[in-house]
């Protein structure tokens, strides 16, 4: 598609949605209805930090030389991020998955005639004495990033009146050297809560490696932790007034350094040093409980420096940095009680560099690239539980460095229309399926652009 094309249709699909912002800005509700509307970074922080307390999860696995965040795979189309987008959960469910989490959700999407995208997560407590109680939280994921199947187990103690919360979570993996713990307090003062916590990852690792030793039938190389890495995290939900709350996320992973050494008489030994880091800050104004307008803005930071050991050529020596960051708006409205009109805009910045030091003529990969991205829809929902839905969405991508990076990768536009239909059974389950019809005009596949379904239920 060549750039005036791209320009021409740019405009009706931006200047749609800059429309539906404006309107969810200034329109007043007409009717009350329950609940107010809320959005959530829980989503996103739990996302980030399952990518690095679980790395073999993520689709090159632990070692690989594609970096912790592995965000692209050969597989992905250019319509891969408007398939995640199509499946992905509102802000109005989200919101309230992590505000009750006790249920079961799972989301699924067609990415080709064959796969299908999906995620699933799976959230219980129970009371075990009156100030204890031990929760479980099991997430699978099922993408072109992460193949992952990840259960935690969580003791929390109430103490101080019910003000403050003691919790150790372990994080179970069939790799017995790759389990983590964290261990950290939640404070409630009024209608906040901040958390802080510290974990330790690979917490078993010299153990098995270096203590008890490994036979090359189990493994075919053995880990030396040189520096353990460990993680230091903050989370706050802090209300202002009665109209503005904000919501705060960050982690910092201490460097890592471990060394890769083969059982077998083979290359592939090295020394890997990493860090990690994400940070997320909300933003949201609720004038009245069917109007909601926030803003947003996250970023994830990952670095790898690896340093091969083997006498050969050093073709495994390389220093890597990854980095995604989000800026975004978004905004609900509720009308008439039954009609919901959610509106949300990002844009999105990917960066990559890989450099070879002492080796020029290895692959340096120095790469960089901007989205917008954006996400309307209106709902019905019925007095008996049915609902519908109608949604815009778009990607569009500008490349501004391209070297070497895996894949093939160009500047495109792509936009969709997206039709659900569902059931809701009271507030304890959702039930939702649909199509998508490409607006691309260039398309060489049909108006048919995937289907999708997801469902949300508590007990």
């Amino acid at each position: 598609m060549n750039g005036a094309s791209r320009i021409r249709c740019r405009g009706p699909v931006i200047g749609v949605f800059a429309a539906l912002v404006c309107t969810t800005a200034v329109t007043q509700a007409q009717n009350q209805a329950s609940g107010h509307l809320h959005a959530t970074l829980r989503g996103w922080e739990d996302g980030a930090r399952i990518t690095i307390f679980d790395r073999n999860g993520n689709i090159y696995g632990r070692l690989s030389d594609r970096g912790i965040l592995q965000r692209w795979n050969i597989l992905e189309d250019e319509e891969y991020p408007l398939d995640i987008i199509s499946f992905g959960f509102t802000h109005l469910e989200d919101y309230e998955w992590y505000t009750k989490r006790t249920g079961a959700r799972w989301g699924g999407g067609s990415i080709n005639y064959v796969n299908l995208v999906q995620t699933a997560e799976i959230a219980g407590t129970i009371p075990l004495a009156p100030t204890w109680d031990f929760d479980v939280i099991y997430n699978q994921e099922w993408t072109l990033q992460a193949q992952r199947s990840l259960t935690r187990v969580n003791f929390s103690k109430s103490m101080a009146a019910g003000n403050m919360t003691g919790f150790l979570t372990g994080w179970l993996k069939p790799h017995k050297e790759e389990m983590d713990l964290e261990l950290g307090l939640t404070f409630t003062p009024g209608r906040s809560t901040v958390t802080v916590a510290a974990g330790a990852l690979d917490l078993f690792s010299d153990f098995i490696y270096q203590v008890l030793g490994v036979d090359e039938k189990y493994a075919s190389e053995t880990l030396n932790t040189i520096k353990q890495p460990f993680t230091f995290r903050l989370a706050a939900d802090i209300p202002f007034g009665r109209q503005f709350r904000s919501e705060v996320f960050g982690l910092i992973m201490s460097p890592a350094d471990v060394i890769l050494t083969q059982l077998a008489d083979i290359p592939g030994n090295f020394r890997q040093n990493e860090h990690y880091g994400y940070s997320g800050i909300l933003v949201e104004w609720t004038p009245s409980r069917n109007t909601a307008v926030g803003v947003l803005a996250t970023n994830v930071e990952a670095g790898m420096n690896r340093c091969s050991l083997d006498q050969l050529p050093p073709i495994d020596t390389f220093n890597l940095t990854e980095t995604t960051g989000r800026v975004g708006m978004y905004g609900m409205q509720r009308f008439s009680g039954a009609f919901l009109l959610d509106v949300q805009i990002a844009r999105i910045r990917r960066i990559e560099r890989r450099f070879c030091p002492g080796l020029p003529e290895a692959p340096q990969i120095d790469y960089e690239d901007r989205t917008w991205m954006g996400r309307g829809s209106v709902t019905y929902r019925a007095s008996n539980g049915f609902r519908g839905e109608l949604g815009l969405e778009f990607d569009t991508r500008d490349l501004i460095r391209d070297a070497a990076l895996h894949g093939k990768h160009n500047d495109y536009f792509h936009s969709r229309l997206r039709f659900d239909v569902g059931w809701y059974v009271g507030d304890r389950a959702m039930f939702v399926f649909g199509a998508n019809a490409d607006l691309d005009p260039d398309t060489a596949t049909g108006w048919f652009d995937g289907g999708h379904a997801r469902f949300q239920v508590f007990w």
